[in-house]
């Protein structure tokens, strides 16, 4: 592992701070966490989970990773829901809003691209397995 300098996510408390629902789940359990997407719309449903688990959850769904920056050290439920493709989304107005916007009305937290020193996995080299 080293530090190197990444176009990152930073996700931190909005102004206003967090929306979401402490956990009333056992404080050293497993956290829950699902999502139902359909191509347009994701739903995430989180039990139980912590702001650090939260940003490994987004990288998935992010161009660049998440990193957390919240400060929140507890563990908490919530419900987030946003359009992947503002292009397929229905005109009526009816989608949800984009991730961005999504994270800060519903979660009380706010992405931010930046560039920070974030920690990476280097890999000095790599060999085909040998004969045995």
């Amino acid at each position: 592992m080293e530090q190197r300098e990444l176009s990152v996510y930073e996700l931190t408390v909005a102004k206003g701070g967090p929306k979401m629902a402490p956990s009333a789940g056992d404080p050293n359990g497993i956290p829950s966490e699902n999502d139902n997407g359909n191509g347009v719309e994701v739903t995430m449903h989180a039990e139980n989970m912590k702001m650090g688990e939260l940003a490994v959850v987004l990288d998935f769904f992010m161009n660049r990773p998440v990193v957390d920056k919240t400060g929140l050290t507890g563990r908490y439920d919530f419900q987030l829901k946003w359009t992947t493709d503002e292009s397929k989304a229905p005109v009526d107005g009816s989608a949800p809003p984009t991730i961005f916007t999504a994270v800060q009305e519903q979660l009380g937290l706010k992405l931010e691209a930046v560039r920070t020193a974030t920690d990476v996995m280097v890999i000095d080299k790599v060999e085909r397995p040998g004969a045995n």
